[in-house]
């Protein structure tokens, strides 16, 4: 019975043309959802700050990205973490759940920032082999809600443009 439900498996991937991927929260984070990488971010920079309150922060920030332009085609994927830090660290400290000191709110939003990009560039090293792998097999299609900066993104974090993955993962969104 095992055997049979294999090898209908294994049919039916062989019939599989393409694969679509979702970048953000995905690839970029090994499937955590950005938010709960965000938070660890937090308290491993000891922000001071309950779960709740960053939420409120968070959904702020998201909301805010979606509705203005703050960021720009050319921002590559670490100034998008530092826009969105700073967007909620200012929205805290106006909520008066953060200290309203300047030079604290930067350096929260630096370190959770620069944090985040360092765990981002980590999960690259074990998902872009996987996606160079799948490349050469079947037809990679990327969908994702970026802000309208998906290619600078990928420029900055994928692998070298010379080995032509780019150029067969056409950007959805």
């Amino acid at each position: 019975m095992v055997h049979l439900l294999i090898s209908k498996i294994m049919d039916t991937l062989k019939n599989i043309q393409g694969v679509i991927f979702d970048y953000g929260g995905t690839i970029d984070t090994n499937s955590c959802h950005w938010a709960e990488v965000l938070w660890a971010k937090y308290m491993e920079h000891q922000v001071p700050v309950d779960k709740e309150s960053f939420r409120e922060a968070y959904v702020f920030g998201e909301r805010a990205l979606a509705k203005y332009p703050f960021v720009q085609p050319w921002h590559n994927f670490h100034d998008v973490l530092s826009i969105k830090t700073k967007l909620q660290v200012e929205w805290l400290a106006e909520q008066r759940k953060l200290p309203m000191d300047e030079l604290q709110l930067q350096s929260y939003a630096v370190k959770v920032a620069d944090s985040c990009y360092g765990y981002v560039l980590d999960i690259l090293q074990v998902t872009r082999p996987v996606v160079k792998e799948l490349a050469k097999r079947y037809r990679l299609v990327l969908v994702s809600n970026f802000y309208g900066n998906i290619q600078t993104c990928l420029l900055y974090t994928s692998p070298s443009p010379r080995d032509g993955l780019l150029s067969r993962m056409p950007s959805s969104a």
